[in-house]
This record gives C-alpha cells, structure tokens and sequence, in this order.
C-alpha cells in the first residue's frame, strides 16, 4: 500500500483497473511511474514491459517494485520499442494529457496490442475531485492556472 491508495478518487480508480485488467501472457504498463501498477501485474501476467520518459520514475519503480517477470525501459508512449501484436493487455493510466503528439501514442499502442487485445486507458477530467489533487483544483478555481 501506498499514500495513493488512501486518496478515494485514486483507489478507486486503481481498483476499476487492477479488476479489469484481466491476465494473460503480456501486459505492457505505459507510463509506469513509480510502478504501484506492476505490483498486480505481476501476479496476473508472465511479462510485464513497464515504460516511462522519466529515468528518475523508473528508477524509484525498479527499487520498490522488481520481481523478475518485470522489465523496465526508459521510452516514450510515441516510439514504442515493441513488435507489432505484442501485448495481450496494455495500461495507460493517466499518462496521454502529458505526451506531445498522444494521437501517435494512441496509434502506437494499437500497433502493439494484439488483435484480441484489451487497453485500459485513462485521462484526468477537467472537472476532477479535490480530492485527485487539491493544490491544482484550488488554483485552477481561483487563478485559473495549473501546475504540471
């Protein structure tokens, strides 16, 4: 468990994801982050591939999370260095609203999904709970700004 999963919004989120997610050979978690994903996926899958942009993530993920069925690389969700009808299940979880170019980050997650294949993706709305993250909700209501 970590602090995130104490915030409702993101823990249910997490649990809608981990349920739906299903099983199967490989999965393939873009935009692993610091990796609390890959604690289910690697129980449910024989390879999980865990890929970020940011080396600093994938360091703290393979620290805390690395069993031996999970491989991490540094890459971007627009230049996946993975074969055709690679994966039997891919999580994007929040990680699209941050990339430049995601309608190629969509393209390229279907070029590696199997035919048969399931996607979980998700974005942030705009009208999030102050809950999912409540510096940005309160300065966006009253400057209308936003932090990255």
């Amino acid at each position: 468990m970590t602090l995130k999963t104490l915030v409702p919004s993101y823990y249910t989120r997490y649990v809608s994801i981990v349920r739906n997610v299903s099983s199967g050979k490989r999965v393939l978690n873009l935009g692993c982050g610091d990796g609390h994903y890959n604690l289910c996926l690697c129980e449910r899958f024989k390879e999980v591939e865990a890929i970020d942009v940011n080396k600093t993530d994938l360091a703290i993920a393979q620290q805390k999370y690395n069993p031996p069925n999970v491989t991490y690389t540094l890459a971007s969700a627009t230049d996946l260095p993975f074969p055709d009808n690679h994966f039997d299940r891919i999580i994007c979880v929040d990680v699209l609203e941050h990339v430049k170019g995601h309608k190629k980050a969509i393209s390229e997650i279907a070029r590696v999904l199997k035919k048969k294949g399931t996607a979980i993706i998700t974005v942030p709305s705009a009208d999030y709970p102050v809950t999912f993250d409540p510096i940005n909700w309160l300065l966006a209501r009253i400057t209308g700004k936003h932090l990255p």
